[in-house]
C-alpha cells in the first residue's frame, strides 16, 4: 500500500515537473529574443501650441520587438536633451500599453517649457544642424521580474522645427533694421 502511495505520489511530482520544463521551454523559445527589442526609430511629426515659453512637441517612437510573443511594457521614459549644452528640455513617460510582435509605432506628444537664449539663436542663424538627444529606457513588465530595461538614446536634428518657433517668437523679418530676409536676430541678454 506504501508503495503505491509512493508511486503515485512519484508521478504527480514527475508530470508537475515535466509540464513545468515544457512551459519555462516554450516561454524561452518564444521569448528568447526579449534582449533584442530596442528603438529602431524616433519620428517628430510636429511642433506645436507655440507660445512664449513652450511648445508641444508630437512624435513617434518605433519599438522592434523580434520575439513571437507580444511584450508586457510597463512604461517608456524619456528625457529631451538639447545636444549642444546638455540642457534637458524636458522629461515625458508613456503609460503601460503591450508591445506587438515585429514593428511598433507609439505616439508621444510633449510640451517643452523653454525659452530660447540668444546662444541658440545664433546657433540656428549660423550651424547647418541643431541636435536634441532623447534619452531614455523601455521598461519591460515581465512576471517574477522586477523589470527588464531597454536603454535608448536618438539623436534628432531639430533646427527646423526650432527655428519655426524662434521665428515666432523673436524679432525677425526685413522690417527690422539688418534682419535681411528673415535672418533670425539674436536676443541680447539682459
Amino acid at each position: 500500500m506504501i508503495k503505491w502511495l509512493l508511486k503515485k505520489i512519484a508521478g504527480k511530482i514527475l508530470a508537475s515537473v515535466v509540464i513545468f520544463a515544457v512551459v519555462a521551454g516554450a516561454l524561452f523559445f518564444l521569448g528568447n529574443n526579449l534582449s533584442q527589442a530596442s528603438l529602431d526609430r524616433l519620428d517628430l511629426r510636429d511642433i506645436k501650441e507655440i507660445s512664449t515659453d513652450s511648445f508641444t512637441v508630437e512624435g513617434d517612437f518605433f519599438v522592434n520587438n523580434p520575439s513571437k510573443l507580444s511584450i508586457p511594457v510597463k512604461s517608456i521614459d524619456y528625457e529631451i536633451i538639447l545636444k549642444e549644452t546638455e540642457e534637458v528640455l524636458s522629461s515625458g513617460s508613456i503609460p503601460s500599453f503591450i508591445l506587438e510582435v515585429g514593428e511598433s509605432q507609439i505616439p508621444f506628444e510633449q510640451k517643452v517649457r523653454w525659452v530660447p537664449t540668444a546662444e541658440l539663436a545664433l546657433q540656428l542663424a549660423t550651424e547647418e544642424h541643431v541636435y536634441a538627444v532623447v534619452e531614455g529606457k523601455i521598461i519591460i513588465d515581465l512576471p517574477k521580474l522586477e523589470s527588464y530595461e531597454l536603454p535608448f538614446s536618438e539623436e534628432v536634428d531639430i533646427k527646423d522645427y526650432v527655428k519655426q518657433f524662434v521665428t515666432d517668437k523673436l524679432p525677425v523679418g526685413p522690417d527690422i533694421p539688418g534682419a535681411g530676409n528673415g535672418t533670425i536676430l539674436p536676443v541680447p541678454v539682459v
